[in-house]
């Protein structure tokens, strides 16, 4: 309050008392305008810092910002734990998942073929997916791999060959095969191969034993041989 303000009350109050009533309503009526400024000044600036991303961390705007932004940081983590958990699933799976490009050249392998099959992925990107097959498989081979690529999408039969393992001996996978050329994120032909040779052994195993047994009854029965 400026001196020429108190002069002015003093001139129109009659008694000190009602110039010292007239001072204090001044008073709180300036503390009261100037809270309302304040009050305009700091919703002007929220309306700034807003539009600029700025706040204070209690404003609804700040809170919605917070919020968002724990959500993406979740759905980071989330997304980084389920490519941790795919990643671990082709990597001890018991497949191997590889892509052919149109000319059956290796362009992905999954990181199990080292586990399985002794090679690393150095070895199979970039070679020809028959380098590593018997010579009397490749022509069935080639006959899937056309048929997919004629049928896209489609899933073709399952055929068997001959893998030749680094130490040079050679496994019995199963595969089947599917043309996705036309998509984008893969632009291959994917070949999940399967290592059955333990399989194929055992059932050899079994079928020689009943062939034993068969042999022997057929011996010791004679009346067995009609």
């Amino acid at each position: 309050m400026t001196p020429e303000i108190l002069e002015a009350l003093r001139e129109c109050c009659q008694n000190d008392v009602a110039f010292e009533r007239a001072r204090q309503l001044f008073l709180e009526v300036e503390s009261q305008s100037q809270r309302v400024n304040n009050t305009a000044q700091a919703s002007k600036e929220a309306v700034v810092f807003s539009s600029i991303g700025v706040s204070d961390g209690h404003s609804p705007l700040s809170m919605s910002i917070a919020s968002a932004s724990r959500a993406e940081s979740l759905s980071l983590i989330t997304a980084q734990a389920r490519e941790h958990y795919f990643q671990a699933l082709i990597e001890n799976a018991s497949d191997v998942i590889v892509i052919l490009d149109i000319n059956g050249v290796f362009s992905y392998c999954s990181p199990s073929v080292e586990r399985i099959l002794g090679y690393t992925l150095a070895d199979v990107v970039g070679r020809s997916g028959v380098d590593f097959v018997h010579p009397e498989d490749v022509a069935p081979l080639l006959q899937t791999l056309q048929a997919a690529l004629s049928h896209p999408w489609v899933l073709q039969p399952p055929v068997e060959y001959r893998v030749r393992h680094r130490d040079g001996s050679w496994r019995v996978f199963e595969a089947v095969t599917t043309s996705l050329l036309e998509d984008p994120a893969v632009a291959g032909v994917v070949v999940n191969c399967h290592d059955i040779t333990t399989a194929i052994l055992s059932m050899r195993i079994i079928l020689t034993k009943i062939f034993i047994l068969n042999s022997y009854q057929w011996l010791e029965y004679p009346f067995c041989r009609s």
